[in-house]
């Protein structure tokens, strides 16, 4: 629909509203009208443009509402602030979420918090606060969730590397392997097949060290980072 058959279908839904609720001015009645048809007030759809996001999102509600009973899961979305970002309602795995409305795209990640029990939402980053009790998360409260514990452990009977280093973030041992045998940064949820040795210092990073044994990696400086000051 369009703003005008907008205003039009919230002016009729006002008239159904005032017998239900007669002593309602009918700027209130028009407000209620609105929100039913996903607006937050009626000046909202007066104050449109043809193509805004609130039309996108008043358009999708009826598919949003019918994904929640078909057992998908929405949040409100950090980047336009409606209910139409799905994720997965799966702990401890990070996943691909999207805004139906504005096509946001971010990995995220879901866990229990360690003090209160309650659901901390991370996006896009391994940083993030429980709302319930206040409790600071960050990517190494994150990585010791997302582990494989199981081989991490035969990781290290074996002497082998349980954690890498991350080449997209360049933060030092926030890569860890999940149940998924799946590498994942706990810093900004990359995902990775597999991590490669430094030619120089033998650390576990993401990316190529084809040339590592020169210019390092993002634990040491190479070879080249050993003379640059003679």
């Amino acid at each position: 629909m369009n703003k005008n058959e907008y205003i039009t279908l919230c002016k009729q839904k006002s008239y159904d509203l005032q017998k239900n609720y007669p002593s309602l001015k009918h700027s209130k009645l028009l407000d209620l009208a609105a929100q039913e048809l996903g607006f937050k007030h009626y000046t909202a759809i007066v104050n449109l443009l043809p193509e805004s996001l609130q039309v996108v999102f008043a358009n999708l509600k009826p598919k949003i509402e019918q994904l929640k009973k078909d057992g998908h899961f929405f949040c409100e979305c950090a980047s336009c602030g409606f209910e139409s970002q799905e994720y997965s309602g799966l702990k401890n795995i990070v996943y691909d979420s999207k805004c139906l409305v504005c096509k946001l795209k971010e990995k995220c990640l879901d866990i229990e918090c360690d003090d209160c029990g309650e659901v901390v939402s991370f996006a896009g980053e391994g940083f993030a606060t429980c709302e319930s009790c206040k409790k600071v998360y960050e990517p190494d409260d994150v990585a010791r969730v997302i582990i494989d514990d199981n081989a991490a452990y035969i990781a290290g009977k074996e002497g082998s590397d349980t954690t890498g280093s991350c080449s997209n973030c360049e933060t030092y041992d926030t890569v860890v392997l999940t149940e998924n045998d799946e590498w994942v940064c706990a810093s900004c949820f990359g995902v990775f097949d597999d991590l490669e040795q430094c030619g120089y210092c033998g650390h576990l990073n993401t990316g190529s060290m084809e040339d590592s044994y020169s210019i390092g990696c993002v634990m040491c400086e190479g070879m080249m980072g050993k003379y640059k000051d003679d």
